[in-house]
């Protein structure tokens, strides 16, 4: 009995969730967001198998959005989710088949806001071996963005700018291999994958700042008043892998050292 007590409490004790915010005072800017496979979870994906990301490939979707959000020393960053309403509207233009941005009529009054902002990005190839790795096409448009200036120096800035808009709350993405792909001058065939964000950024670029700089934190929007991650969020700490992880051993283990309990007890 005295075993399935210690159980117990060691099962209770994992059940919270504490947060770090010793980063809220921490200095900043952080370093510059530098993508690594040796720091992520890598998992293949193609897109000839299916169109929808699995739990686990969101999550990672997700996470690729979000180091790159946090790195950026903003007082007023929101913590991305993942919508399955605005996965939904990513799906729908990928099916199109088109390398070129949606209308906004096509991504209006979806899950709850005005407009949903677009991502897309093409390949020739229907496999990835990092199915984050078309994130990082987005991410690597930073070192174009000039942040004081408010201006784009050179290339394309506009995927980088869209994952880092600080009242970004959700997005969802898809992809999708086509036989006929339209807009692309290089090859025919390909995989087409759009991420789709709520509310949109990219708005007056060149009138104001992207984000405020600031310690983590400091400066979050109404309705968001939790620290998560570096971020702002609306709730205090949502479970991630590790605490989900030790919960569901604690919990068998707990069922089975009462089961012990009770036929010991017979």
């Amino acid at each position: 009995m005295v075993i399935c007590v210690f159980f117990f409490w060691g099962f209770l004790s994992f059940a919270g969730c504490d947060v770090d915010k010793s980063f809220v005072n921490s200095s900043w800017p952080l370093p510059v967001f530098q993508p690594s496979h040796r720091t992520h979870r890598v998992r293949r994906f193609s897109t000839k198998e299916r169109s929808n990301f699995n739990e686990e490939e969101k999550e990672i979707i997700l996470k690729r959005h979000n180091d790159l959000r946090k790195s950026q020393g903003s007082s007023n960053m929101i913590r991305l989710e993942w919508s399955a309403e605005v996965e939904r509207s990513a799906l729908h233009v990928a099916e199109m088949c088109s390398f070129k941005h949606s209308s906004d009529s096509v991504r209006s009054n979806k899950a709850g806001y005005r407009i949903l902002g677009e991502n897309i990005h093409v390949r020739s190839t229907a496999v990835l071996k990092d199915v984050g790795a078309f994130v990082h096409e987005f991410n690597k448009e930073e070192v174009n963005w000039d942040y004081e200036g408010m201006k784009c120096k050179q290339g394309k800035c506009g995927h980088y700018t869209q994952v880092v808009w600080p009242t970004t709350e959700v997005l969802g993405c898809a992809a999708k291999w086509c036989d006929t792909l339209i807009g692309v001058s290089t090859f025919t065939k390909g995989s087409l994958y759009v991420c789709h964000y709520g509310p949109n950024g990219n708005i007056n670029l060149s009138k104001s700042k992207i984000y405020k700089k600031g310690p983590a934190c400091s400066a979050c929007p109404k309705g968001f008043p939790h620290c998560n991650d570096q971020m702002c969020s609306k709730v205090a700490c949502p479970p991630d892998e590790k605490s989900l992880a030790t919960r569901r051993s604690y919990s068998i283990t707990l069922v089975l050292c009462l089961l012990l309990c009770s036929y010991l007890h017979r």
